[in-house]
């Protein structure tokens, strides 16, 4: 139980990186800003499916049940998150300015799509595991914001 909470709880932190990105008119800031979110997970050690999915091939199969509640977890937390800023002031133009990034991401292919989001996936998965090895505080800044900003930046 505490894996599908620590997941929600991830899930609500990318929403709030979400929420800075879609709330920035210059998108080198808010790309850096949606990295608080990520920094937030890592630091208090909640579950993020992208930051956990690069370990499964040193897992056993009972890992795939865990990716699993991650993900529905994350699933979750930024569904509650997105609702929670709908019912606000800001909830419109945040919603105009999703939607505009989902009609881009509407009309590409399915292989784009999935070398996209694999890019994204690995970009994540070095942010997520550079933090857990990198000793150098600094160090674990630069590792977490930089993968955050060229994924967001890239289009990922």
């Amino acid at each position: 139980m505490i894996n599908f909470i620590k997941s929600i709880y991830s899930g609500l932190c990318i929403g709030l990186g979400g929420t800075v990105y879609l709330s920035c008119d210059n998108k080198i800031l808010g790309s850096f800003l949606f990295g608080l979110g990520l920094f937030t997970i890592l630091n208090f050690g909640f579950n993020l499916f992208t930051g956990k999915v690069g370990y499964f091939v040193n897992n056993k199969i009972n890992y795939w049940g865990f990716l699993g509640i991650v993900w529905l977890g994350n699933f979750i937390g930024t569904f509650v998150f997105a609702k929670l800023m709908a019912a606000t002031r800001y909830g419109a133009a945040l919603q105009a300015k999703a939607n505009a990034l989902c009609v881009i991401k509407d009309g590409d292919g399915f292989a784009s799509l999935l070398v996209l989001g694999i890019f994204c996936g690995m970009l994540m998965f070095i942010a997520a595991d550079g933090y857990k090895t990198v000793e150098n505080q600094v160090g674990k800044v630069f590792i977490v914001f930089l993968p955050v900003m060229v994924f967001i930046l890239s289009g990922f």
